[in-house]
């Protein structure tokens, strides 16, 4: 769309506040372009006593948990459950999936729960992995401390630092078996690490509470696999996506679905990024940069020349890259401040999109994908566009995992592309009416991006191992919506928690 603006019809503002549950200082381990969001064992409770994936054929939680229809943490899920005091609720693992868990050097469990009120050293309420009716790693609130933490069978108890109360918290775990640890992170952070590993073999997962006086465990989003991503992806925003139509950002989770949103508050947002704490638009016809953090917070606005007619956006190390039809321009990240100007332009037209993989600039230019270098503008290599097809072309790119591209279209497809020669991954279709899209940089990440950029760079030029772009992230205690399934009705307590 060189040398025009564009005109579409903008609907009514919706604002639809959503909060982000990610946060962190802890390591992630990267995840391969198949195995976003995919974990081996979970269970959104959204169908009574038999639901979710990763389960023995048969198996149940025997009709001891309540189903409850108010669900404040997961809109398009409407149930979670309870506990009753000292009745536990036990299910059997698919034997496949705890052979997987069985043998992989990384485990990661991971929950949404809360308490009726703040537990106290008398009582526990938690989550169990055990080996046919033997606990053998519990997480949850232990029983001789108020925080959220976790204990090896026969071992101490490890508490975190967030107690175990009336409010949701997420709650996870990673028990790294090759470094000899056990970590506990609650909304995000890594709170507590403790070298007393559990033993293996599990083949049941166990939800329990007890305790005087009474006070009973409520779950949801229970999900067990070998890395972070495939139990933490769906419970916050992995994706952020600029929406002309009613000029908000829009959250999406790891399947491109859109989960919410919040008002961009300018017009015609045609670029975003976002370092996992902040997220920045560009306008195309005001000339603003306006960053807000992850509940829809102004923090920063700044106008420049150099964003009119912004086509896309990225951050590329200290600076914020802004892509037009003229060329790139580099910005200082808090003032707006021109640092200095790159002349590019694609062939035949306008560039649609701007992403950064550590090392080169990838830009969407109609039929292909380009890589170039981010300092002289040389190319690196071209790809075919899978999103050529949409209106000009495809109008968002970002990197979104390690060889790995994600494309926006204007009518809400996606695609994910391999990054060595622009196969199509996957697609979709969330509805969003996406002019830029970016990944949301998952924890702990920089000192990985440095050691390992110059060997995934020569890898690159054979294998397009491409990596994310990475940066901090920071989350509130409060879960965002998830869509991972919808609710089957079923005998359920309307009571609420």
């Amino acid at each position: 769309m060189a040398g025009r603006k564009r005109t579409d019809l903008r609907n009514t503002r919706r604002v639809v506040s959503a909060s982000l549950l990610l946060t962190g200082l802890a390591p992630f381990a990267f995840h391969s372009a198949a195995s976003v969001a995919a974990p081996l064992v979970a269970d959104d409770f959204n169908v009574v006593n038999a639901g979710g994936t990763g389960w023995a054929a048969g198996s149940n939680w025997g009709g001891v948990l309540t189903y409850l229809t108010s669900n404040p943490i997961d809109s398009n899920g409407l149930q979670h459950v309870r506990t009753s005091e000292y009745v536990f609720a036990t299910r059997e693992i698919d034997p496949t999936a705890a052979a997987t868990l069985d043998a992989s050097d990384d485990v990661w469990i991971a929950f949404d729960a809360r308490r009726d009120f703040l537990q106290s050293t008398s009582q526990f309420a938690g989550i169990s992995l055990q080996a046919s009716g033997a606990e053998r790693f519990f997480l949850g609130g232990p029983s001789d401390t108020v925080p959220w933490g976790g204990d090896a069978a026969g071992e101490a108890s490890v508490p975190g630092a967030t107690p175990a109360g009336a409010e949701w918290n997420a709650v996870m775990a990673h028990l790294d078996f090759l470094g000899g640890t056990f970590d506990i992170y609650v909304n995000g952070t890594l709170q507590a690490s403790d070298a007393n590993m559990p033993l293996r073999g599990w083949n049941e997962v166990r939800i329990a509470s007890g305790g005087a006086p009474a006070n009973r465990l409520f779950v949801d989003r229970l999900r067990i696999g070998t890395t972070r991503i495939d139990v933490e992806a769906l419970s916050g925003p992995r994706f952020v996506a600029a929406q002309w139509s009613d000029d908000t950002v829009r959250l999406l989770d790891a399947n491109r679905s859109d989960t919410g949103g919040f008002a961009a508050d300018a017009t015609d947002p045609n670029g975003i990024a976002t370092d996992g704490v902040n997220v920045y638009t560009a306008h195309f016809s005001t000339e603003d940069m306006i960053v807000h953090d992850f509940d829809g917070n102004e923090v920063n606005r700044w106008s420049v020349a150099s964003l009119s007619g912004a086509q896309g956006l990225e951050l590329v190390e200290d600076e914020i890259a802004v892509v037009h039809s003229a060329g790139i321009a580099f910005l200082d990240r808090q003032t707006g401040a021109v640092l200095r100007n790159l002349s590019y332009s694609c062939p035949f037209v306008s560039p649609e999109g701007l992403a950064y993989d550590g090392t080169s600039l990838w830009i969407s230019c109609g039929a292909t994908l380009e890589q170039i270098d981010p300092n002289t503008a040389a190319s690196v290599s071209s790809i075919p566009n899978a999103s050529s097809g949409c209106t000009y072309g495809g109008t968002g790119i970002t990197v979104s995992a390690p060889g790995e591209l994600t494309l926006a279209c204007t009518h809400g497809d996606w695609y994910r592309v391999a990054a060595a020669d622009g196969s199509v991954i996957d697609s979709g279709n969330n509805g969003a009416d996406m002019y830029g899209i970016k990944y949301v940089p998952e924890p702990g990440m920089i000192a990985l991006l440095g050691a390992g950029i110059a060997l995934l760079t020569g890898l690159g030029r054979r294998r397009g191992s491409a990596l994310p772009t990475l940066g901090p992230l920071s989350r509130p205690s409060a879960p965002i919506a998830s869509s991972f399934s919808a609710p089957i009705p079923g005998p359920i307590d309307a009571e609420g928690p």
